[in-house]
């Protein structure tokens, strides 16, 4: 054999000899990170079952001292409710929540679009009881003549102040021909306290209210985004362009309410196609979970949001500045832009928890830090009170007057609209 046939042979073996030796020390990495990743998840499950059980425990010695020691009477179902109330306070986040039987049926029925319970919508007074800002047509609260701007100051003869607001907002709700009866404080009338009786009743809550301002510019106020509302977004929409309208101005301040689905029901038609919104989940999998397709609205159009924009409403501003369809004017939006998943419990309560955040393409994470407009017009405490009471008019509506102003539309000068907004 030639001493150079040999050569070749031995740099061959030694080339194989490399190449099985990175196999092998590859095998090993993989062996090693593997087990290393089983030991974590290991120890975590034993954290948790050790932190569960010691949970378990604490209970269980609690019930045993009560059940021997207490001389009261104990109401099983009662402390079952309290308990499953409990955990959820005890995560310390109001996204979370313990729905009895009830309050789920109630909870279904609004993602629905039919609600159940006295038909008006409500802020916290300044004396800390309840104060009616809007009333729905066909409801429990419009068929006992209730206005905007009473004061609720009893629900079944408790005193508001007492229950809690929270809490007295659910007292609101109700089954279906249930009877609640309220004390009300009405200031602009000769009698100003009087009882009333609410009979609850199921009906079709309005999604949005739209006007025309300076006779070519379409205002449209969303509500809440439950179903139903992408429907009526469009025919308002259609409407208004019908009557002239040749830009938009998209009302999301206040908007906390509402499924993302229905949210992305409106977006389709608004944005080019493209990915609009995704989901980043507890092991941070990002997953896209709606598209927009080809249709797409070639107007003008601008969007107000504030601090108490919230969830579908943030993400539906968001994914409108990434598409820079128009400009995002007003506040700092909530950062509360999550995923809430029902999960229904066997004796018909439900768990109300967030499971992934919300984000869209170009935006990222918005839980916390929330949305950060184009223009940054800040609204007096004031204002903002009388905004929550719709009481704010156009005139004196500073993040109205910048959306308008910065809406790319044909000037119109010869409008002689009371309404004209323009700054001089």
């Amino acid at each position: 054999m030639s001493i150079c046939l040999l050569s070749c042979m031995l740099e061959d073996m030694n080339k194989k000899v490399l190449i099985i030796s990175g196999i092998i020390a590859l095998i090993a990495l993989t062996y090693t990170v593997s087990y290393n990743m089983a030991i974590r998840k290991f120890n975590n499950v034993i954290s948790g079952i050790n932190e569960r059980q010691s949970m378990y425990n604490k209970i269980s010695d609690i019930d045993q001292i009560i059940r021997q020691e207490y001389i009261g009477d104990i109401d099983e179902s009662m402390l079952q409710e309290e308990l499953a109330k409990g955990y959820i306070n005890g995560l310390d986040n109001t996204e979370c929540n313990y729905l009895n039987p009830n309050e789920y049926k109630m909870y279904l029925a609004e993602k629905s679009g039919k609600t159940i319970d006295i038909g008006a919508t409500f802020v916290k007074s300044l004396d800390s009881n309840i104060e009616v800002t809007s009333i729905f047509e066909g409801s429990a609260a419009a068929n006992a003549n209730l206005q905007v701007g009473d004061i609720i100051t009893k629900i079944n003869g408790k005193n508001v102040t007492d229950i809690g607001f929270d809490k007295a907002i659910k007292l609101l709700q109700g089954s279906n021909n249930s009877k609640i009866d309220v004390d009300i404080y009405r200031n602009n009338s000769d009698i100003k306290q009087f009882s009333v009786t609410l009979q609850i009743s199921q009906y079709q809550s309005s999604h949005m209210s739209s006007r025309l301002i300076n006779n070519n510019i379409g205002y449209i106020d969303i509500l809440n985004f439950a179903n139903g509302s992408a429907n009526e977004f469009y025919n308002v929409f259609d409407t208004l362009q019908y009557q002239g309208a040749q830009g938009f101005i998209i009302d999301l301040r206040n908007t906390a309410c509402g499924e993302i689905s229905n949210a992305a029901e409106v977006l389709d038609k608004i944005l080019p196609a493209g990915d609009l919104i995704n989901t980043v989940s507890k092991n941070g999998e990002t997953k896209v979970v709606y598209q927009s397709g080809d249709e797409e609205i070639n107007v003008p159009i601008n969007i107000l949001v504030n601090n108490n924009t919230k969830g579908a409403a943030e993400i539906f501003a968001s994914a409108f500045k990434d598409y820079s369809k128009g400009l995002i004017i007003g506040e700092t939006t909530a950062g509360k832009a999550f995923e809430i998943k029902a999960f229904p419990l066997s004796d018909g309560s439900a768990l109300c928890i967030p499971i992934a955040n919300y984000t869209t393409p170009k935006s990222g994470i918005l839980t916390n830090s929330g949305l950060t407009p184009d223009f940054i017009i800040d609204m007096s405490t004031d204002d903002k009170y009388k905004l929550q009471r719709h009481s704010l008019s156009d005139e004196n509506d500073i993040q109205l007057k910048e959306a308008i102003n910065k809406l790319s539309i044909p000037d119109n000068s010869d409008s002689n609209d009371g309404n004209n907004l323009s700054e001089d």
